[in-house]
């Protein structure tokens, strides 16, 4: 692996069916959407062995919903 391959930044989800802890950010649960991340050592391996999976990062805008009320 190159030095440069270190800074690259990806857009993870998890794997089907798993729950994946996010040490960069206080162990939390990465959301369904998944995150970006530096495509580091941790990240790395979690790509190998399925945890997470590459993914292009969603751009559909997010409905703004909350306060309007249906008709």
């Amino acid at each position: 692996m190159s030095s440069a391959d270190l800074c690259t930044r990806v857009h993870v989800i998890p794997g089907p069916g798993r729950k994946v802890r996010m040490p960069d950010r206080g162990f939390a649960l990465m959301p369904p959407e998944g995150v970006e991340v530096s495509k580091n050592v941790y990240w790395s391996r979690r790509i190998a062995v399925g945890d997470v999976i590459e993914s292009p990062p969603s751009t559909s805008p997010v409905p703004a919903t909350k306060g309007v009320k249906a008709k």
